[in-house]
């Protein structure tokens, strides 16, 4: 290992999460073997396949933007490996192929070490790498595949986990989660608005009502109704759909759908729209985003439903991003008289 990469120790030891192998009991050497000097040992387990754990994030910038992240030691100490509290203390990295990198956070009074090699950098679409908290662990695999969209892009990163871990799943996918959005807060600027709800229906009934057209009476803030909803339920489909407020006044919005995974989550490009389906400015704010890049999940809890909306601003000016980091009390009121609807809607089922 080269001297810049050579591992220190930190002032705890590392959880260990793999098993040391044992080696085998070896027969002693003899000038004729004989059945009474053999060892019988039953046949060596099966090797378990891992565990592939795949975190998904869109983003508002360019796919080169995001590739660059993961590479720039500058920045690299802001967001990844870091956590609240926490206090980054070396970061080294040699960004090639079978380049290694280490970073080092205080966690209170102990380190968390992570030391890793670089398999394969190609820009902006895959990198690949390996880590472990541990220079003598066996290291575990992660794939980065970051792809251009229409609007922005999509990463998936898929963690090949040690079957060790199953019992921290959850907690490995949360924490992979948090440090797509300290990259996305802290890195590329990205202020995402988020909310959630939990709904007493199964995953598939809440699913049915964001995806079929003729339950879409529910859509829009409280005192609106639909009087013109159609859906075009594929990548690259439409919804386009006309509101009609308490004073009569009529409004029309769609969806550019970018992605359908059924039944957990559903990403399109919202805005503002005209009877002919054109692009148009929100009728009551004339700097609000022509157009916002939604991602709703769609999570199981024991025959319930967590319900996540985030929403972004894309292709936004200066003064259309402040306008949505400034409206985020009124998304929170609008969004909750939304969902507030959906749960009515959903009752009646």
């Amino acid at each position: 290992m080269n001297a810049a990469f050579s591992p220190r120790r930190g002032t705890q030891e590392p959880m260990d999460p793999w098993p040391k192998e044992k080696s085998a009991d070896r027969v002693p050497p003899t000038t004729e073997p004989s059945v009474k000097h053999m060892k019988t040992h039953p046949p060596a387990p099966a090797a378990q396949e891992p565990i592939l754990l795949t975190v998904s994030r869109f983003f508002s910038v360019p796919a080169e933007r995001v590739f660059d992240a993961w590479l720039d030691r500058a920045s690299v100490g802001r967001w990844l490996f870091a956590t609240p509290g926490g206090e980054m203390q070396r970061v080294e990295m040699d960004a090639r192929a079978n380049g290694k990198f280490v970073i080092v956070e205080k966690r209170g009074p102990a380190l968390a070490e992570h030391f890793g090699t670089y398999h394969v950098i190609e820009r902006p679409g895959r990198l690949v790498f390996s880590f472990a908290m541990n220079p003598e662990d066996k290291p575990t695999r992660v794939t980065v595949r970051i792809e251009p969209m229409s609007v922005g892009c999509k990463l998936t990163l898929t963690h090949e986990l040690s079957p060790a871990w199953a019992g921290i799943r959850q907690k490995v996918h949360a924490g992979w989660t948090m440090i797509l959005e300290a990259l996305a807060a802290k890195i590329l600027g990205e202020r995402d608005f988020v909310i959630s709800r939990v709904f007493d229906a199964p995953r598939g009934l809440v699913w049915k009502a964001w995806t079929d057209d003729k339950q879409m009476e529910w859509w829009g803030p409280k005192g609106v109704t639909i009087h013109h909803a159609e859906l075009d339920l594929r990548p690259g489909g439409i919804f386009h759909y006309a509101m009609r407020a308490p004073d009569g006044r009529e409004m029309w919005g769609k969806w550019v759908i970018l992605e359908i995974v059924p039944p957990e989550r559903l990403v399109f490009v919202s805005s503002f729209s005209d009877e002919a389906g054109g692009i148009r400015r929100h009728p009551m704010a004339a700097t609000w985003p022509l157009e916002v890049l939604s991602t709703i999940t769609f999570d199981e809890q024991e025959g319930r439903t967590l319900l996540t909306v985030r929403w972004l601003p894309v292709h936004a000016t200066e003064v259309e991003s402040k306008t949505f980091e400034a409206s985020h009390e009124s998304m929170k009121a609008g969004w909750t008289g939304t969902l507030d609807r959906l749960a009515e809607h959903l009752a009646k089922d």
